[in-house]
């Protein structure tokens, strides 16, 4: 997902060219100004917070007694990576991202 927003000298063309560049690969939000670091702030660390959950998820069908196999299966079957390893690559040094 992109979010976009206008500042004082863009048009509303130049909001129509940039979504119709960046719609071209994926959906495109427009926001104010004045919410575009509240955007900012939820979609840099989010990718990491999901694949955290699904660690947890993980966790806890091995708690209840699946083997960590069974557990992961279905991560594993659809990424073929180990969340873990995921919420590490999506992490940047000093961002807000679990570490």
């Amino acid at each position: 997902m992109s979010a976009i927003a206008g500042g004082a000298h863009v048009t509303k063309d130049d909001l129509d060219w940039a979504e119709s560049i960046l719609g071209a690969v994926g959906t495109v939000v427009r926001v104010s100004e004045r919410n575009i670091d509240a955007v900012t702030g939820l979609s840099g660390p989010m990718p990491a917070y999901l694949y955290l959950v699904v660690e947890a998820l993980i966790e806890a069908g091995v708690h209840q007694g699946l083997s960590r196999d069974v557990a992961t299966s279905s991560w594993s079957v659809r990424s073929k990576v180990r969340p873990r390893s995921s919420r590490r690559r999506v992490r940047r040094p000093r961002s807000f991202a679990i570490k």
